[in-house]
């Protein structure tokens, strides 16, 4: 929000900011209109602690997609499982969240579902998507092709 207003403020004429929102009274807003930068980003990451998201935890996102809905909810299914038994296999401190439908369900003619790995060690899912890229099973055998993509550190989860 700073940033935009900065930008709107910029050369002669100056500039102005309309915010619409549900939420007015959001602290991310209020210190953007207050122009508190500093406050924010010292309350912001605790936060963040409960439910774990970063910096307290690292993340990934494993997108499965492909031209058959059903074959990218199969292998979706199908991904996880195999990572679920990975962890267990492995005692990794990793939390393996979802399948489920990625928010943006359909983007170029291909279904996406998505799954995200989360652990407070972040090694351990860097050790488990490397060993993932490596060796895991093709998703969705006979269900047409399906692509996976493993996302470490996701900026959006879209």
């Amino acid at each position: 929000m700073a940033q935009v207003a900065g930008r709107a403020g910029r050369g002669p004429r100056g500039g102005e900011v309309l915010v619409q929102t549900r939420s007015p009274e959001h602290p991310a807003l209020r210190a953007a209109a207050a122009h508190d930068y500093e406050g924010i980003a010292a309350r912001e990451p605790e936060s963040r602690r409960s439910p774990p998201y970063p910096p307290h935890v690292a993340l990934a996102n494993v997108v499965i997609s492909g031209t058959r809905e059903q074959a990218v909810a199969r292998g979706a299914a199908e991904a996880a499982q195999w990572l679920r038994g990975l962890v267990e296999a492995r005692r990794a401190p990793v939390e393996v969240v979802g399948p489920a439908p990625a928010p943006l369900a359909r983007i170029k003619q291909r279904w996406r579902w998505h799954l995200v790995l989360r652990s407070p060690d972040r090694r351990w899912v860097g050790r488990l998507l490397r060993y993932a890229a490596r060796r895991a099973p093709h998703a969705g055998r006979g269900g047409g092709p399906v692509r996976v993509v493993f996302d470490r550190d996701p900026v959006s989860l879209l």
